[in-house]
C-alpha cells in the first residue's frame, strides 16, 4: 500500500501569490498589528522612535514590538529563537514583512526598551480583556477567563481587577526574566553555521552511498 504523498519540494507554484494569502482574517496576527499601530512610540519613549536623516536606518520600533508581542503570546523566550522565527514562521514573516533582524538586534531592543516593553505587554493583555478577546492564544498571555456578558458573575470588583492585574504583572516579569537569562546563555553558545550543516550533510550522503554500494554487493 503506498504512502500519502506530499508536494514535490522542487515543484514550481504560483499560489499563494503573497504572504497575506497565508494569514486568515481571524488570525491573531491581525490583532497584534492593530494594537501595535495604535501605540504612540514616541510617548512610550522607544529608542529610534525618531530617526536621523543620516547614518544606517534602524528597524521600525513598531515592527519590533509586533515581534515581541508575538513571542510573548507564544512563549518564545530568547532573542535567538525570535530571530529564527523571522525566517521560518509564516506568521512572523507576515508581521515583520520578511525583515530578519539578528538576535543581537532583537536582544538590544529589549535591553534599550525594557520598561516600555513591560508596559506594552500589560496594555495588550488588558486590551484583549476589555474587548472580550480570549481563546487559546490570548489565554496564554494572562491566564484569565472572560465570563459571558449574561453571567451574574461578570461584575468586576476592584479586588478582582487588582488580582487580575497582579497576575499579569507576574507573568510579564517571568517572561522578561526568561528572555534575559536565555539571551545570556545564548551568548556563550556558538550558532550552527550553514557551512557546518553542509559539511555534515556531505558526510551523511557519502555514508549513504557507501551503504548502498555494500548492500548491492551482498
Amino acid at each position: 500500500m503506498p504512502y500519502i504523498k506530499g508536494e514535490d519540494k522542487n515543484q514550481l507554484t504560483f499560489e499563494p501569490l503573497c504572504l497575506d494569502d497565508y494569514i486568515e482574517e481571524g488570525n491573531i496576527c491581525h490583532l497584534i498589528v492593530a494594537f501595535s499601530e495604535s501605540l504612540d512610540i514616541k510617548e512610550l519613549g522607544l529608542k529610534y522612535a525618531e530617526t536621523k536623516s543620516t547614518g544606517r536606518p534602524p528597524y521600525n520600533p513598531t515592527s519590533m514590538l509586533m515581534l515581541y508581542i508575538y513571542g510573548y503570546i507564544n512563549r518564545i523566550r530568547s532573542s535567538r529563537r525570535l530571530e529564527a522565527e523571522t525566517s521560518r514562521n509564516i506568521e512572523v514573516m507576515w508581521l515583520m514583512e520578511k525583515l530578519t533582524p539578528d538576535d543581537k538586534t532583537i536582544s538590544n531592543f529589549r535591553k534599550d526598551n525594557a520598561v516600555a516593553l513591560k508596559k506594552v505587554f500589560r496594555e495588550f493583555s488588558l486590551w484583549c480583556n476589555r474587548h472580550g478577546l480570549y481563546g487559546k492564544e490570548v489565554l496564554g498571555v494572562d491566564g484569565t477567563k472572560v465570563r459571558a456578558n449574561t453571567s451574574k458573575k461578570n461584575i468586576h470588583t476592584q479586588k478582582s481587577e487588582e488580582k487580575k492585574l497582579a497576575s499579569i504583572e507576574t507573568k510579564i516579569s517571568e517572561y522578561m526574566t526568561a528572555l534575559e537569562e536565555n539571551d545570556t546563555k545564548d551568548e556563550t553558545e556558538e550558532k550552527v553555521s550553514p557551512e557546518a550543516i553542509q559539511s555534515v550533510l556531505k558526510r551523511l550522503y557519502e555514508k549513504k552511498e557507501n551503504t548502498l554500494v555494500l548492500l548491492g554487493s551482498v
